[in-house]
């Protein structure tokens, strides 16, 4: 669902489906949102004769319309990672996790398209690391390790000074990075069903 702000309230603006959407794709699992641009995963979206193989779509605004613009269509199951040019010439990063391999479960792009975040998922009792990665120079610059078990979600702010993680049911905890130096700046217990987080704000 699409909500817009009316004076001190909310208004729902539109509801959005998939085109090819199924009972059970989880579409919804995870959405980002840019400007007049919402990209919108489906966990469990089959993709030719690939079952719960999940995809992505993305929906752009006309006026006060939404629209489905593309949905990823790649048949082979086993890559990790993808490029998608929005309308507005963003890039979007899709990663395909499969958690028996442990691959990236979360993905973040700063919103100058200079730095990527991986956030990892482990087996119990062991350390999740959140994976820095310089995308011009294509090196890694930082691995940080607090999150127990998994990272949940990953943020950059939005002038990319700042990190933000959240862990997994395991680990319950927000952190704030220092994408400079990889430190942790600070931290807070948070709710053990919280999936999701984002700057709300438009700058630092």
């Amino acid at each position: 669902y699409v909500f817009t702000r009316t004076g001190s309230g909310w208004v729902q603006q539109q509801k959005l489906a998939a085109s090819d959407g199924r009972e059970k794709d989880r579409f919804g699992k995870s959405v980002a949102l840019d400007g007049d641009t919402i990209l919108v995963g489906a966990f469990y979206a089959d993709v030719e004769s690939n079952e719960n193989q999940g995809a992505a779509y993305i929906f752009v605004r006309d006026g006060e319309t939404w629209s489905e613009l593309v949905a990823t269509n790649f048949p082979d199951a086993r890559s990790k990672f993808f490029a998608l040019r929005t309308s507005r010439g963003y890039y979007a990063l899709v990663s395909d996790s499969n958690p028996a391999k442990r691959d990236p479960l979360t993905l973040a792009i700063s919103r100058d398209g200079r730095m990527l975040a991986s956030g990892q998922i482990t087996n119990m009792g062991f350390s999740a690391d959140i994976i820095v990665w310089d995308l011009e120079a294509r090196a890694i610059v930082h691995r940080m390790s607090l999150h127990k078990v998994k990272v949940q979600d990953l943020a950059f702010s939005p002038c990319g000074t700042y990190l933000a993680s959240l862990g997994g049911q395991d680990d319950n905890s927000l952190v704030i990075w220092d994408v400079h130096s990889g430190n942790a700046i600070c931290g807070t217990p948070v709710p053990g069903l919280t999936k999701c987080l984002s700057y709300f704000n438009v700058d630092s």
